[in-house]
């Protein structure tokens, strides 16, 4: 229930976000005197609260899985050589050779 939830509101934003610059223009407050800066400071601050909105369901419908994906890791872990990305096994004791 909790994924069809979920799923529901990002379709819902994906179509409030095809809309948002019709909504943009009805604000008629301004930042500068070029009308296309003015369309897209109107248009990026609706996207960004649309996008903390929707964060917050995500972060609300399950804080397992949000936490989980958004988790810094551990950042202690030492590199490990990969050989298909021309990475080296790290070398503790020298940080630049």
């Amino acid at each position: 229930m909790t994924i069809l939830m979920t799923i529901a509101i990002i379709l819902l934003a994906t179509i409030i976000i095809s809309r948002l610059a019709w909504v943009a223009q009805k604000f008629s407050f301004s930042v500068s005197k070029f009308s296309y800066i003015n369309s897209q400071f109107k248009y990026q601050l609706l996207l960004f609260g649309l996008t903390c909105f929707v964060l917050s369901i995500a972060f609300f419908l399950n804080r397992e899985n949000f936490l989980t994906f958004f988790s810094i890791g551990d950042i202690d872990t030492p590199a490990r050589e990969v050989r298909g990305w021309a990475l080296e096994q790290a070398n503790p004791g020298c940080l630049l050779e």
